[in-house]
This record gives structure tokens, sequence and C-alpha cells, in this order.
């Protein structure tokens, strides 16, 4: 009973290292590297604005886009701004994958697979959020803060899990 209790705290230590050691990692490249060159952030604020903007154009809105802000028939409603590009979110993400990775290849497609989702509806939310502002803006800031929150959240829960339960090595090691 002891050795299997030891076995667990190491294993729960070297669980917490991957995870302080990714954090780290993130952290030094984004604060050291992506940031002080400037360009990561507006072209990722860009692109979802941009995508947040066909997608309202798709559902049959006249919307334009004048850099990261979204208009929804002439009405400015959405700014997307570096919290907004969900650029944390693919990296926590990848993160948890990483730290209860299975084979390289499979956590490899299986990290791109699920931030390019992640991705599409980030987009999906900043389009969606246009349009409250447009027709429902007393209802914006609620759905801003929870409502596409929970489901952003929720959808990243859901790939977690598929992963733990599908592919990572502790499933392969139990099974």
């Amino acid at each position: 009973m002891e050795t299997q209790k030891t076995f667990l705290d190491k294993k729960l230590l070297f669980i917490f290292l991957k995870a302080f050691a990714l954090y780290l990692i993130w952290y030094l490249v984004y604060q050291l590297w992506l940031l002080p060159a400037g360009k990561f952030d507006p072209w990722m604020n860009e692109s979802v604005a941009y995508g947040g903007w066909l997608f309202v154009r798709a559902l049959g809105y006249d919307g334009c886009i004048e850099g990261t802000n979204i208009c929804v028939n002439i009405v400015s409603t959405v700014k997307v701004n570096t919290g907004c590009n969900g650029f944390e979110i693919y990296c926590i993400f990848a993160g948890f994958i990483i730290i209860f990775s299975g084979k390289f290849w499979k956590t490899f497609i299986y990290i791109i697979i699920g931030v390019i989702i992640l991705y599409i509806s980030n987009i999906l939310r900043v389009g969606m959020l246009a349009i409250d502002h447009y027709k429902r803006l007393d209802m914006f800031q609620f759905n801003h803060k929870f409502t596409y929150v929970v489901m952003v959240y929720s959808l990243v829960f859901a790939l977690w899990y598929y992963w733990i339960t599908k592919f990572s090595i502790e499933k392969n090691e139990n099974s």
C-alpha cells in the first residue's frame, strides 16, 4: 500500500512539474519574444475580428470591419482585444494535452485539431457577440461575460475529456 502511495505522489509531482515547466516556457516565450515583437497579438486580434466579420456576413447582415472593430449594419459593435483573441485558451488547452500526452503524433495532431476547433468557436463567439450588440444591447454584457464563456470552456473541457478517455498515456496504461 505504501509503495502505491509513493508511486501516486511521484506521479502527481511529475504532473505538477510538467505543468509548471510548460507555464514557464509559455510565459517566457510570450513575454520575452512575442509581446516585445508586437506583431503576434495584433495579428491574432485582426484574424479573429475578420473571421467574426465573415460570420456576421454569412448570416446575412451587412457588416464592415475597421481594424479589429466589427460593424453590423454600419453600427460599431465589438472590438477584438488581446484578451478576446483566444490565444490563452489555446495555450491552456495545448498545455493540458501535453501534460497528459499520448504518443507524439497523436498528441501533436490532437493539439492542432483542438486549437483549430477552439479558434473557429472563438470566431463564432465574436460574430454572435457583434450581432448581440446590434440586436440585443441589453443582453450583450451578460452574454459576453457568461453565456459565451461557458460555451467556450465547455468545449475545452469536452476536448480534454475526450483526450483523456481516448488517447492519453494514462488511459492506455490503465486499459
